[in-house]
């Protein structure tokens, strides 16, 4: 019988997978990882050093492309590759992502600085050490990313100089002098005037080290960039004494910190002149990455329990909106709303279960790392970008990342599964099956066909081999260090004694819990350690359900075994339910008469109703010890965060049932007209709190972009509201003391073919008239923002409403640089061509076909085609169809400019075939000065302001005609062979 039972587990429960791993193998394999970084090492020392980084395939240094030279690309690794093979067959294309991280400062030498003593070769640290101080210099005419330089160099240079002077490994210098520090803090006060000359303390995302910021650098910048300086800023603060360098990174994150969304999300790329979001797709990926991971080892590193807060709240705001309901997936949604913008996850994002590992977050590391460990499964590597929903790669390079080695490495640290040491020896035979070549490790451009690229950037030896090494180094000192360090997001390793720490955040306050908040239920609990010789010993996360559904999401299907069962060997988890369903039903004692269907008006972030019987509300429950409560996410269909009731007084039950368990809570509050409706945490009574006041600490924070604009029809006592961007510039609808406006009081008067529709030139006496007063209604392009603004408000106008594009076109309208806001009084926002239909539909009911169908095409097509006018009254203004574009020519005046350009061929074409002939001629010498001067007059308007520099543009303009006239009169002396007018008129009137 025992053995007929031992016989069925071992048929349920295979051992062939082989997942315990012995420490033989596990040291032969650390080994392994030793030789991976020598083979890279060593051969930069040979043929790049001391350039930035090695060219595997050319065996060759690469520096700075000041000359914009050309990379390899197309190439499968083969050996014995000569440099004549490399020449024939490699395909050429133009080289980008360079110089943003190569400024010829020794860059792999100095980013390599820590792995060589964490794998033990001190006698190598020594030499680089050495090299880095007599050959690096940071005095050169190079513009590099203030991120890149701070993360690979500054990080390099200071965790070099920790290793230097108090080595764990045994490796310190003695005869070291604090060099690399000086070398740290000069590299610093030349990254430092991006901070300094930033109105909003956002740094510049480039700076030249030798001449500081140029001029024309551009203002965006993103939030990783931003957001991950704060570590080798304090630790170089702390280590020379001198807070400057620490401030101004704090001050950077305080910024962005400031202006996140009402939801607790950051977008990803931010303008620092006046800190409006320009990309606002939240994520955990590129571009927002390293944001998060700096907050939560910020406050390890330098136990400063701020820190640790705000990662909290931002981290509970990734688990509601940016992770999708099955637990897997962290994707990107809009910062505002939460709603889902694209169906793609990359490469960076796999750095994500690294971190909830170091946050406790344990159960969604492994979902995470699951969704990555199978892509890599799937292509032998880790694409940059993959999309879930198409199941197929976007973007298929892989230039040897470290992020998933990095979460594999931290997994496995927490759970001893010996899984994640198999994850780890498959990484390792890809790379070195795939990516090594003779002189170092390739890029690999291709997951798909294997084409290679010519680079092994330097993250290579300072990320990615070094978490190889520690994954299989059991008895490495870092896998057994108790103390605050860190690895920085380059994989630097930074600590701090306790003397550099400051006094009141040495420790938690009395009575803090240092828990994580982040449990979930796991379906099957297999990344619990097996223990050792047990029958399930075999039995690990790889066979959990959640491996299964993490495969399926991927579309990755095992060849070696099949399922157990259609779902998985276990149930397939269900994803985390953090949502509660608010049901609105009526008053005690309320008639039949009054229990009428909600009647809903959209509004900005919530809807008006006449009456709340009935409504069904969907709300998300913030995940964070700091946040109770819950947002509304779905209502009957509408996405809205806030709940009001307009017209009726009465006033109504709440009733709440919570589907999670099952159970109803008998919660009940009264919810009055104008109202907002907070729900706290289901354990708490509801409670209502006035709708002027936000529910949170978010009161005096950065105001939301978007406005909203009621306007009444005094005839019948009808409102509409209407949403637009607010601009950046001039005062708000509320500071002019109200956001609500009549029909009569819009002004739409200069037909949509007229330059006056534009505002981009000052209104006459006469044209002001239609506009004193009113609320101006015009259309976006042919100028600046500001100029339409300005001319309005010369006009006499209150506001301006510019009709922009579609709703992913629409903006908030800027101010240029350099541009005075004070000499803004009036308020101005844009719309959607939508929502201007609805207006224009609204002011003239008579016309409303004829007045949408011309403002619709005025901006959603250049040049203006406007359609026969349809003489019928009643149509659906957002219905109507908009004509297709023109795509010849973006200009008005394209019919004359367009005429004497095609003129030129066969004149051309005339002149050559049959020699010189007067008619041709004098064609030619008029056509081509009136060609030279309409561009000539394009680039006069483009480049010289008519408002900010009048004199300067009607001189310019005059000076073009006294020039053109000069040149026509010219070319007819040339023609008549006369060297006079007068002479000419004799001629022609006796011929």
């Amino acid at each position: 019988m025992k053995v007929a039972w031992t016989a069925l587990v071992f048929a349920v429960f295979p051992l062939g997978h082989g997942y315990h791993m012995s420490p033989s193998r596990r040291e032969a394999l650390r080994e392994s990882a030793r030789e991976m970084f020598s083979h890279g090492w060593d051969n930069y020392k040979r043929w790049a050093f001391p350039a930035d980084e090695l060219n595997p395939l050319l065996c060759s240094g690469r520096g700075r492309d000041r000359l914009k030279p050309l990379v390899l690309i197309g190439l499968r690794p083969q050996l014995h590759m000569t440099q004549m093979d490399l020449h024939a067959h490699a395909l050429l294309r133009n080289n980008i992502n360079i110089n943003d991280i190569l400024g010829d400062y020794s860059l792999t030498l100095v980013d390599t600085l820590d792995t060589l003593p964490v794998m033990g070769n001190c006698s190598e640290f020594a030499w680089a050490v050495q090299s880095v101080i007599d050959l690096v210099s940071f005095d050169v005419d190079s513009k590099v990313q203030v991120f890149e330089a701070n993360i690979r160099l500054l990080g390099g240079l200071l965790s070099g100089h920790i290793m230097a002077m108090d080595n764990p490994f045994g490796c310190r210098l003695s005869n070291y002098q604090g060099e690399l520090l000086a070398k740290a803090k000069d590299l610093a006060d030349r990254l430092m005037p991006a901070f300094l000359i930033s109105p909003t303390g956002i740094p510049f995302p480039r700076v030249n080290l030798r001449y500081g910021v140029p001029k024309s650098e551009t203002m965006e910048t993103c939030t990783a960039g931003v957001g991950s300086l704060v570590l080798e800023f304090g630790v170089l603060s702390r280590l020379i004494g001198d807070p400057t360098y620490e401030e101004a990174a704090k001050t950077a994150i305080e910024a962005l910190w400031q202006r996140r969304s009402n939801i607790g999300l950051f977008g990803n790329v931010i303008n620092l002149q006046n800190g409006q979001w320009v990309h606002t797709a939240s994520s955990t990926g590129a571009g927002i990455d390293s944001f998060f991971e700096y907050l939560l080892k910020a406050h390890v590193l330098f136990g400063e329990d701020d820190y640790l807060r705000r990662f909290d709240q931002a981290y509970a705001a990734i688990l509601t909106y940016v992770r999708d309901p099955s637990g897997y997936l962290y994707r990107n949604v809009h910062m505002q709303t939460g709603a889902l913008m694209s169906t793609w996850i990359d490469s960076l994002g796999a750095f994500l279960p690294g971190m909830q590992v170091m946050a406790g977050d344990l159960d969604n590391a492994i979902r995470l790392h699951l969704i990555y460990y199978n892509l890599w499964r799937k292509y032998g590597a880790l694409p940059e970008r993959f999309d879930f929903h198409l199941r197929n790669v976007n973007v298929p390079a892989y230039p040897l990342r470290p992020e998933f080695i990095e979460s594999t490495y931290f997994l496995y640290r927490a759970t001893k599964d010996p899984f994640y040491l198999h994850v780890g020896e498959m990484v390792m035979n890809d790379i070195n099956t795939t990516m090594r070549v003779g002189c170092g490790f390739a890029s690999l451009g291709n997951v798909i066909t294997g084409q290679l690229e010519d680079r092994m950037e330097s993250f290579a030896l300072s990320e990615t081999f070094k978490y190889l090494y520690l994954l299989f180094d059991e008895d490495n000192v870092l896998n057994h260090m108790d103390s605050n360090f860190v690895f920085t997001t380059e994989g630097h390793v930074l600590f701090l004694d306790h003397k550099y720490l400051n006094a009141s955040t040495r420790a938690f306050r009395h009575g803090d819990n240092n828990v994580s908040p982040y449990r979930s239920r796991h379906v099957c609990q297999m990344h619990k350690r097996p223990s050792e010789g047990s029958l399930s010993a075999d039995f690990g996360v790889k066979d959990s359900s959640e491996a299964d559904f993490a495969a399926l999401i991927v579309g990755y299907e095992d060849p070696r075994h099949d399922q157990l069962d259609a779902n998985g060997i276990c149930r397939v988890p269900e994803g985390f339910s953090n949502k509660v369903e608010l049901i609105l039903g009526p008053a005690p004692g309320m008639s039949m008469d009054d229990m009428l269907a909600p009647n809903f008006v959209k509004y900005l972030g919530g809807i008006f109703a006449t009456t709340l019987i009935g409504v069904k509300l969907e709300l998300m429950k913030r995940s964070s010890r700091h946040m109770n409560g819950y947002d509304v996410t779905q209502g009957d269909t509408l996405s809205y965060m806030q709940f009001f009731c307009a017209v009726t007084s009465r006033r109504y039950t709440v009733g709440v049932t919570r589907h999670v368990c099952h159970g109803k809570l008998n919660r009940v509050c009264s919810l009055s007209p104008g109202e907002y409706l907070h729900v706290s945490d289901a354990s708490l009574p509801f409670y209502v709190l006035d709708a002027s006041l936000p529910s949170s600490d978010n009161a005096n924070r950065y105001s939301d972009e978007m406005c909203t604009l009621r306007v009444f029809n005094t005839l019948n006592h009808e409102h509409w509201d209407f949403v637009g961007a607010m601009a950046t510039f001039g005062p708000s609808l509320e500071q002019i003391g109200g956001s609500s406006a009549t029909l009569d009081g819009l002004a739409h008067h200069f037909p949509v073919q007229t330059p006056e529709f534009y505002a981009c030139y000052p209104y006459s006496d006469a044209q002001s008239r239609y506009i004193a007063g009113k609320i101006h209604i015009v259309g976006r392009g042919d100028c600046l923002f500001s100029d339409k603004v300005y001319n309005s408000q010369q006009a006499g106008a209150i506001a301006v409403i510019i009709i922009g594009g579609n709703d992913n076109d629409l903006l908030q309208p800027s101010l240029e640089s350099g541009s005075n806001d004070a000499m803004f009084q009036i308020p101005s926002l844009m719309i959607t061509v939508e929502t201007a239909a609805n207006i224009l539909h609204k002011m003239d009911t008579t016309s409303a076909v004829e007045a949408t169908q011309k403002a619709a095409e005025a901006i959603a097509t250049k040049p203006i085609q406007v359609e026969k006018e349809n003489t019928t009254t009643h149509a659906d203004p957002t219905t109507v169809k908009l004509p297709t574009p023109n795509p010849m020519h973006g200009s008005y005046h394209w019919d004359f400019e367009r005429a004497i350009a095609v003129a030129l061929i066969p004149l051309t074409v005339f002149q050559f075939s049959y020699g010189a002939h007067p008619l041709t001629d004098g064609l030619l010498g008029v056509i081509l000065p009136l060609h030279c001067h309409i561009g000539l007059d394009a680039v006069i308007t483009d480049y010289i302001p008519k408002r900010r520099t009048p004199r300067l543009y009607k001189f310019a303009t005059w000076s073009l005609r006294i020039a053109t006239v000069g040149v026509l009169y010219g070319c007819f002396c040339i023609n008549t062979e006369t060297v006079g007018m007068t002479e000419l008129v004799q001629r022609l009137w006796t011929a």
